[in-house]
């Protein structure tokens, strides 16, 4: 199977659509996200998007 790297920026603390996108992306065992900046802030769920980005989730 071939690994992906999906790379997703502007986030800002969305987690829930962050979430929607990823599962629309069907991760794959392997496969890699990448944020090239702007995880949190403006939106409502900064600790779920850091948790997730993290590891701790």
């Amino acid at each position: 199977m071939t690994k992906r790297t999906i790379v997703v920026g502007d986030i800002h603390g969305c987690f829930d659509e962050l979430s929607d996108l990823l599962d629309k992306a069907e991760l794959g065992e392997g496969d890699s996200i990448v944020s090239v900046g702007d995880l949190i802030v403006k939106g409502p769920k900064n600790r779920e998007v850091m948790e997730l980005f993290s590891g701790n989730d």
